[in-house]
């Protein structure tokens, strides 16, 4: 049983308690007096049953506090989309710490997808101009991770892509600066002329 259903179970049949204590005198009929001072009898008793007992249970109950703990400050990394690559001015961050992607582009629309080591999407978020959209991340595993572009920003979008480094906690260069810019392939130059002869004629 968790602390939360045996907190809720508590209050449940604590307040069953009270009901049934103050509605069962109601079918008796008894002068003012001997009410008065079977109230204050009842009160008494419960005052001295919450103070060393729910006292204490409330106190206990709230070291599994539900609301959440202030998170720790997280690692900041700026991300900005460009045809084609990715800038990322810190490109190594510490796994179980959260990290802020704040992404923008300088040109178009972009889509930065991130991906564990085996493929799978672990996080995503749009990269527009003019705007910064921020992202909070906590990477569990280390490794390596890959950045890529989810948006078809062009002709080179798949070479649209970096590498984010996870560490263990402690051992983060924290200095660490990184670009990556892709320069178009021979064959890629050689499909872009081929477009552009396509949209002179």
């Amino acid at each position: 049983m968790t602390v939360r259903t045996a907190s809720s179970l508590l209050s449940i049949l604590g307040r069953d308690a009270v009901v049934l204590r103050v509605r069962w005198p109601a079918r008796e009929g008894r002068d003012d007096a001997t009410v008065q001072g079977n109230a204050y009898r009842i009160r008494t008793i419960e005052l001295w049953i919450l103070v060393p007992v729910w006292l204490p249970t409330t106190a206990w109950l709230f070291r599994e506090n539900p609301y959440a703990a202030p998170a720790a400050a997280a690692q900041g990394v700026n991300v900005t989309g460009n045809r084609w690559y990715w800038y990322l001015d810190r490109t190594e961050v510490a796994a179980g710490q959260p990290v802020e992607f704040r992404v923008t582009s300088v040109d178009a629309n972009h889509g930065l997808g991130i991906y564990d080591e085996s493929g799978a999407l672990v996080a995503q978020s749009r990269a527009m101009p003019f705007l910064v959209n921020r992202l909070t991340h906590v990477f569990e595993t280390p490794g390596t991770y890959r950045v890529l572009c989810l948006e078809c920003c062009g002709l080179a979008d798949h070479d649209l892509a970096a590498e984010i480094v996870v560490a263990e906690g402690g051992e983060v260069n924290r200095g660490m600066v990184s670009v990556r810019r892709h320069r178009p392939t021979r064959a890629l130059a050689v499909r872009r002329i081929s477009v552009m002869s396509v949209r002179r004629r």
